[in-house]
């Protein structure tokens, strides 16, 4: 059947995600009089990040959180629980804290307890490498993100440099806007108020393989897709909103996820297969410069030619312009000041690979 693979699509269930949103890991507001900022060095080139509040309280106690949560909380070589874990009455001083968590980067940090202070330890844990399958990583952050690892239900800020691995959930706040590198060189933009799942993203280099599957539940992103695996039969990269799938080789187009029943789609390179979700029979292709809804329950519109007007309110919101990947590779700035950037364009490949290490 020449759309099996848009049938097979359906049969594949989405876990739904829950985002606890707030200034905690947690989700809950701290009241505090000071806050330091704390970064641990540790193996990992990027390192897991600390984050001390103090507030007044009695008994000096400890409170360490962690993202994710049920780690192994250690102080002065005594364990004291599963975090979150409230340690109370610890005499002033210098206090040696311990955190493991199986598949994830163990943190040995120092703090020094203060009468009459609460200390709030909350701690973003880096995973080990070989943990589950790493695809790409943050390299362009404006305004306010959050991050949610799989498996767990808790949201924590993203940072620049962040390692995203498949089953990752990220979400921009306000005028938030990110821009993910994966691993095969493909560059995804989320623009503002944007919620985006890896659900699924393996990559075999020796093989020619790639099996990608991005959910947008809500908000706007712009794809682009290497075309390494475009000669490979049937679409390598899936992308998913409420209503509607986009199959995909390697190509460039944007997606807009208006509401929980619209959803909006230009491409603007190359070729896209796209059916309803709860209606796979019907398949409609867009090509260059095309748009086409798809509405609850109702098969994708006739495709159309999009106008300036149109492909501009597509963009709105996004940290870019580009509709090449030329062009999109050409704005990504060097990596740890190794390259300079006017050597980037015209070494595309080995100026993305240091992304990547």
């Amino acid at each position: 059947m020449k759309n099996s693979w848009l049938v097979t699509c359906i049969l594949m269930v989405l876990l739904p995600s829950t985002l606890v949103y707030g200034q905690g890991l947690g989700g809950e507001t701290a009241k505090s009089t000071s806050t330091s900022q704390v970064t641990v060095k540790i193996k990992s080139p990027s390192p897991s990040s600390i984050n001390i509040e103090e507030a007044v309280a009695p008994g000096s106690p400890l409170v360490v959180e962690t993202l994710p949560a049920g780690a192994e909380v250690t102080v002065n070589g005594t364990q004291k629980g599963i975090s979150p874990v409230v340690v109370p009455d610890l005499a002033p001083g210098p206090i040696s804290i311990q955190i493991r968590l199986d598949n994830y980067q163990s943190i040995k940090h120092t703090i020094t307890a203060e009468a009459g202070k609460q200390k709030k330890m909350s701690v973003l844990l880096e995973r080990e490498a070989g943990s589950g399958q790493k695809v790409g990583n943050v390299i362009k952050l404006t305004g306010r993100a959050l991050f949610k690892p799989i498996n767990t239900t808790q949201s924590a800020p993203l940072r620049l440099g962040l390692k995203i691995y498949e089953g990752d959930e990220v979400t921009t706040e306000g005028d938030g806007k990110i821009r993910i590198l994966f691993d095969d060189e493909s560059v995804v933009c989320v623009a503002e108020n944007t919620r985006l799942i890896i659900s699924e993203y393996r990559t075999d280099m020796k093989r020619r393989l790639r099996s990608g599957w991005l959910t947008v539940q809500i908000g706007k992103a712009s794809f682009f897709i290497n075309e390494l695996f475009k000669g490979l039969n049937g679409p390598s990269f899936r992308v998913q909103t409420t209503t509607a799938i986009m199959g995909v080789r390697g190509t460039i187009f944007i997606v807009w996820a208006k509401t929980g029943s619209t959803t909006s789609v230009v491409c603007l390179e190359h070729n896209i297969e796209m059916i309803n979700v709860d209606r796979p029979d019907k398949t409609v292709v867009l090509g260059p410069n095309m748009v086409s809804d798809v509405q609850a329950n109702q098969p994708p519109s006739v495709p159309t030619a999009a106008d300036p007007a149109q492909i501009k309110e597509f963009q709105a919101g996004l940290d870019s312009q580009a509709t090449s990947m030329k062009d999109i590779l050409s704005e990504l700035p060097p990596s740890d000041g190794r390259i300079p950037k006017e050597a980037g364009p015209g070494k595309d490949k080995e100026w993305l690979r240091l992304f990547h290490k």
